[in-house]
């Protein structure tokens, strides 16, 4: 079965049952290590092999030889893609956020979309576990 490893600084945001004054603690907490998301953020987009073969595999078809250095130009369409990703990731993070925040601010939301989420998992289970076999069937 696949481990799930959360690092340290994560660790604050953890689901727990403690008061609201522990939640705070542990809010005020993981504020403090923003800066350092940030950056490991940043590091691990810019350094994601992944991204970095599709760059080389997509990039080089936009690139005109005749139009002065290829390397300048790789780096210009590198750069814009990059920064663009970064206004739209940026988007996304402070919109999950707001959502986070405002969701935060309503504990029977949590209370009933657990709920829910229990429900639909189990009606998957028991669905499951009543399929029939339909490899063998032919």
């Amino acid at each position: 079965m696949p481990e799930i490893v959360v690092p340290a600084r994560a660790r604050p945001l953890a689901h727990g049952r403690g008061n609201s004054a522990s939640k705070r603690k542990s809010a005020c907490r993981f504020l403090l290590f923003r800066p350092l998301a940030l950056r490991d953020g940043l590091v691990a987009s810019l350094t994601n092999p992944k991204g970095l073969i599709f760059l080389l595999a997509f990039l080089p078809q936009f690139v005109d030889p005749t139009a002065g250095s290829v390397t300048l130009q790789l780096l210009l369409l590198g750069g814009i893609m990059k920064l663009s990703a970064l206004v739209i990731e940026g988007s996304v993070a402070l919109a999950s956020g707001f959502v986070g925040g405002w969701l935060a601010r309503r504990p029977n939301f949590i209370v009933w979309q657990e709920r829910v989420a229990g429900i639909v998992m189990l009606g998957l289970g028991l669905r499951l576990a009543l399929m029939r076999d339909l490899r063998g069937a032919k």
